[in-house]
């Protein structure tokens, strides 16, 4: 497989703990972490093209010392525990959006039917005059409309983020782990 066929994400770390520790961020180091390993490869997948089924592969360096027999199984195996847990975690978040946007469905649907019924009888009275008639009956339309913004919001929107890590977590969980001894021109952009 060429390497045009695959997505690289890479990372340098002083400890392979970095990878999944929170970090000690120092304003004053220019080296300074200030997120998890895992958390920065998440992002540079984020500005990948999800949709494409390229492999992705995860290049670690590390300096030499830190690099033990078997640590790419290792970290291949906690990898994918991590991502397990990060898509179980989305999985629930999508399931709660589901639930509550048919909440929120139904309770607008059944204010939308209570706001036409009032205008209705609103109309059907004539009891008050046309001015506060049309004021009224604008009041129920802008109250329906605002009933109905939570489901138009969770069905347009806000599933979209869950998704998209689950998908991000996916490739992970997937991916072939690299781990290379740094090296002094070593450059994540050039991967």
């Amino acid at each position: 497989m060429s390497t045009a066929e695959i997505d690289k994400v890479g990372i340098q770390l002083k400890t392979i703990e970095e990878l999944f520790d929170p970090p000690e961020a120092n304003p004053f180091d220019p080296d300074s972490r200030y997120i998890t390993g895992i958390d920065e490869l998440a992002q540079q997948l984020a500005k990948q093209r999800l949709g494409e089924t390229k492999p992705t592969q995860v290049v670690i360096t590390l300096p030499a010392q830190a690099i033990e027999p078997g640590l790419k199984e290792k970290t291949q195996a906690a990898l994918a525990r991590y991502s397990d847990a990060q898509i179980e975690a989305a999985d629930l978040e999508i399931e709660h959006l589901r639930r509550r946007g048919r909440f929120s469905l139904i309770s607008a649907i059944v204010i939308i039917l209570v706001a036409m019924a009032v205008v209705w009888f609103i109309g059907w009275l004539s009891l008050f005059g046309g001015t506060l008639q049309s004021f009224l009956v604008g009041g129920l339309s802008v109250f329906s409309w605002v009933a109905v913004w939570d489901p138009f919001n969770v069905y347009l929107y806000e599933w979209r983020v869950p998704v998209r890590t689950r998908r991000i977590f996916e490739r992970l969980r997937q991916a072939e782990v690299v781990i290379l001894p740094n090296a002094a021109d070593y450059d994540p952009k050039k991967l």
